[in-house]
């Protein structure tokens, strides 16, 4: 699952699914708690991590997964007393509708025929696209020709001078 694509996904679904906030933000906590548990196909979640993550009562959140599984977007099983519901986040390319990623593709419609969504080139439907970082390695001629840029006159800052500039070549 690409957690970038399934938020813009979301967010183009909201547009034609005007949601509660309620719905909102338990579909973020959702994603957020599977993708810290590396894209599990279920998962279980106690009530009180879901209490602590959307700011919701317990009785908001049964509302709003509900809403959710309505709308196809989440599957729920609740396992009885004293145990976790499980949870499974449908992704929104399972649903059946189109993935955009490229910009030229914005304008087209949201909800295609199947047959348009299997007739979309495999690479390009699959792209993704990464940030590429930049280490800045610092020496310490650098850290310390940027430490004097903020340097004052009347200050005397030789003791954090030495500090920062080992912060700065520690990163």
């Amino acid at each position: 699952m690409n957690y970038l694509t399934e938020i813009l996904e979301f967010n183009n679904w909201l547009d034609e699914n005007p949601s509660s906030s309620s719905v909102i933000v338990l579909w973020y906590a959702l994603m957020h708690i599977n993708n810290k548990l590396r894209w599990k196909k279920s998962f279980a979640v106690p009530i009180q991590t879901l209490e602590l993550k959307t700011g919701l009562k317990k009785d908001a959140i049964y509302r709003a997964r509900n809403t959710l599984k309505q709308n196809g977007l989440i599957d729920f099983r609740e396992r009885g007393a004293n145990r976790c519901t499980e949870y499974e986040v449908i992704p929104f390319s399972e649903r059946g509708e189109c993935v955009v990623l490229n910009d030229t593709a914005r304008d087209t419609p949201r909800a295609h025929s199947a047959a348009h969504s299997a007739a979309q080139s495999e690479p390009y439907a699959r792209t993704l696209y990464k940030q590429n970082k930049t280490n800045k390695k610092y020496n310490k001629y650098s850290a310390r020709k940027k430490f004097n840029n903020f340097e004052s006159e009347k200050s005397d800052y030789s003791a954090i001078e030495d500090k920062i500039i080992d912060m700065m070549l520690e990163e």
